[in-house]
């Protein structure tokens, strides 16, 4: 296959012939280069005349044809072999197959869509037409539907001074006043200046410039006689006007009716009309917030003569409110109103909280958002996650009230709920709750202080208890017994069912072994811990007649700190025919109306008391306590031995060594014994406070109950009293104490016992 090449130079000469004889001429090149396995074809040219064409002069004209060829030839008009290029005058337009050279008359051509048409007589009507010209010819003309009445247009003077120029001008002596502004009218109006009254003309120093419409007064090298009022009037045959007006109150007209409502991120618009002389000056605020506008980023003024434009972008929920607009000027002031809404998702609920909670369910509860986001709830999304697994599952996305109840939770699971609001604009974001247990809101009791035993026989043992101090918010219901031996290592139930009571008789035991026991409290939640495990109890070998002893005697407070009672006593009366084996002391915060066995807590938990004495510590001054002590022998424990009266822990004074008796006698007249007392020596200390007396008690025997003999205290000469009213033949402990103006010591040693008989003459007998 050969390897083709085209090379071909086309040239057509067109002929135009003018009365100045002009001539153009066309030329069509097409240029085919190198090419492979390429179809080409030479330029063709068919024009729409032939030969010539013969136009008159102010004619328009235009020469038109098609063309042809590959590759697409280059088009080029010549005339006289110079290159034509479009103008005013000639116009070529070239499409890929036409080409169109137009030549037109541009004097008389009208550029612009008007024109004034001058020469017409006046009073005469006339009718216009209009046609468009192009480079092709002119197109149909247009004709007016009326005819026009030729005449003039009159309209009186207007003047309109330069916004500068309208108030107060204000100039240094030495520089030069300039009061520009415009006047129309027709016809022509005549143009005055006056200053205080007085015509200005033009002189050295002032210079009036009239160029219609533009005026302008110039007061070169001003002085000081140079300031004033300065009045321009315009004068024509309709009328007159001067440059001055009345001042106008600034008027705003709000481009806004009822209340602008936009989505969070929006741009706020709002547009106001300006109206007032001179011209007012514009200031926009937000209501009750003192923050400028203008020094915000998003924020955008826009002040013209007769508009003010607002503009916010990126509108958040804050950006809401009422915008004061406020245009002020020399006659007063307006203030316009406008309400804007911008509408975003609501805010976060409140006071989340989560509520009657059970072993499979609960009540979720919380607020609405304080902020709504500016449209009405409809509905609340409620979630739920389980804290190990850490995964949230919708409860509920349609919650219609601020409150719902949670099901089918996993007993002993712990959850975290969250709440979100949604309205129409969105969801709010959400608010977690605390977490929570799946469980009943009560408690399984806690654990009774260790069980005493009461009572020892053969084969069987009676078991006391005290309830727990908490009972897990529900009632008590029974409690567990149980029992082992010492050596073993199970415990075994008393009873197959709880017990409704705090005491209970064990039977079929081993004699001669010992054994333990524990107690644990039941409600209806479950059973409690257990009770601590107290010292084994031994059973009797033999038939034992013995049983719990008597309350120990003369239970009294023998020292006292701040935080602390030391208490003491004597040894039971009767012991149950069993040797005494420790003592149980125990306290109580005071509280009126108490049940007498409520509230007792044991001192002495870890082991028994052996000795007669106990100090109880960690004690608040400012509280009360009572007091009880307990003997307990291989029976049990035996009836406690209360404290006279509530105290409280407090530094008290120093007590007697001993006391003296002195003599005694009968008073026959009133049947009563008379005692005398003495003490040997003083308190060891007075506290730091002078004594002012003494108080003397007594005590009948048998018994514990210690009787105050005075009631004030008394200011016993010589440390000696005498005590009445005692009965003959009845048996008296005696002791002491003494009273500071700050506090009373605590109680002497009493006295041995002595019984009372009527004797002669005087005896002392040491106690």
């Amino acid at each position: 296959m050969k390897l083709v090449c085209f090379f071909f130079i086309f040239l057509l000469k067109i002929v135009i012939r003018f009365t100045d004889s002009l001539i153009f001429h066309i030329n069509i090149a097409d240029i085919c280069g190198l090419c492979v396995f390429c179809v080409s074809a030479p330029p063709t040219l068919d024009l729409d005349f032939r030969d010539k064409l013969i136009v008159r002069v102010g004619e328009a004209f235009s020469l038109t044809g098609r063309y042809s060829g590959k590759p697409a030839p280059k088009v080029t008009w010549l005339k006289d072999d110079i290159v034509v290029k479009d103008d005013d005058r000639i116009k070529i337009k070239t499409t890929p197959t036409t080409l169109c050279l137009g030549i037109v008359k541009s004097d008389e051509l009208i550029r612009q869509c008007a024109f004034r048409v001058p020469g017409l007589i006046e009073g005469n009507e006339y009718k216009f037409r209009i046609k468009a010209v192009n480079i092709v010819g002119e197109g149909e003309p247009r004709e007016l539907p009326e005819t026009v009445l030729a005449k003039d247009i009159l309209s009186p003077p207007e003047i309109s001074l330069d916004v500068t120029c309208r108030d107060l001008i204000t100039v240094r002596v030495g520089q030069t006043i300039r009061i520009t502004g415009k006047v129309k009218g027709r016809p022509d109006p005549e143009i005055t200046w006056s200053k205080d009254g007085k015509v200005l003309v033009q002189e050295k120093h002032v210079e009036i410039l009239h160029d219609l419409p533009n005026v302008e007064l110039q007061v070169k090298e001003a002085k000081r006689s140079d300031h004033g009022k300065y009045i321009i009037a315009a004068k024509n045959s309709c009328g007159q006007a001067q440059a001055f007006e009345d001042l106008q109150k600034p008027v705003l007209d709000l481009k806004l009716s009822g209340v602008l409502t936009v989505k969070a991120g929006d741009t706020i618009r709002i547009e106001a009309g300006v109206r007032g002389k001179p011209q007012p000056e514009i200031v926009w605020a937000k209501d009750k917030d003192a923050t400028d506008l203008t020094r915000s980023p998003r924020v955008s003024i826009e002040n013209t003569s007769d508009m003010s434009k607002f503009v916010l972008t990126k509108s958040r929920r804050t950006d809401g409110g009422k915008y004061v607009i406020t245009a002020t000027n020399a006659a007063g002031s307006f203030v316009a109103y406008a309400t804007v809404i911008v509408l975003d998702k609501p805010g976060p609920v409140r006071n989340l909280k989560v509520t009657d909670i059970s072993s499979d369910r609960c009540t979720v509860t919380w607020d609405p958002p304080e902020d709504d986001g500016g449209c009405e709830i409809q509905n609340y999304i409620l979630e739920k996650c389980e804290s190990k697994r850490m995964v949230w599952s919708t409860f509920s996305s349609s919650v219609l009230t601020n409150y719902a109840k949670v099901t089918r939770l996993i007993e002993g699971n712990e959850y975290i709920f969250r709440v979100r609001a949604e309205n129409k604009m969105g969801t709010g974001p959400p608010t977690e709750t605390h977490p929570i247990i799946a469980k009943t809101k009560y408690d399984r009791p806690g654990r009774p202080d260790p069980p005493d035993v009461t009572r020892v026989s053969k084969e069987e043992m009676t078991v006391v208890w005290n309830p727990p101090e908490y009972d897990g918010g529900k009632s008590i219901t029974g409690y567990i017994l149980e029992k082992k031996e010492k050596r073993s290592l199970r415990w075994v139930p008393v009873t197959k069912t709880p017990i409704p009571e705090r005491r209970k008789k064990v039977t079929n035991l081993f004699p001669g072994h010992e054994y333990q026991f524990r107690v644990s409290a039941e409600n209806e939640v479950g059973l409690g811990e257990p009770s601590k495990i107290p010292l084994c109890v031994l059973t009797c070998n033999f038939f034992c007649l013995a049983e719990p002893p008597g309350p120990p005697t003369n239970l009294r407070v023998v020292d006292s700190t701040k935080t602390s009672l030391t208490l003491g006593w004597g040894k039971p009366v009767y012991d149950g025919g069993a040797p005494i084996i420790g003592y149980v002391v125990e306290m109580r915060p005071k509280v009126e109306g108490a049940d007498p066995e409520a509230g007792w807590k044991r001192c002495n938990v870890a082991a028994q008391v052996i000795h007669t004495e106990f100090t109880a510590t960690s004690l608040d001054e400012k509280q009360l306590y009572e007091f009880r002590v307990s003997a307990q022998n291989q029976v049990g424990l035996g009836r406690p031995a209360e404290l006279k009266e509530a105290v409280s822990p407090k530094e008290i004074l120093g007590g007697f060594s001993h006391l003296l008796l002195g003599c005694l006698h009968t008073t026959l007249f009133f049947s009563l014994c008379l005692f005398y007392l003495m003490c040997e020596t003083l308190p060891k200390h007075d506290g730091g406070s002078k004594l002012i007396g003494y108080f003397v008690e007594a005590c009948k025997l048998p018994g514990d109950k210690w009787v105050r003999c005075n009631t004030t205290p008394y200011q016993i000469p010589q440390e000696e009293y005498t005590v009445t009213g005692l009965e003959e033949n009845a048996q008296y402990q005696f002791r002491a104490i003494a009273k500071t103006a700050v506090n009373i010591s605590r109680p002497s040693e009493p006295s041995d016992p002595v019984t009372i008989h009527p004797e002669n003459g005087k005896e002392y007998k040491s106690i």
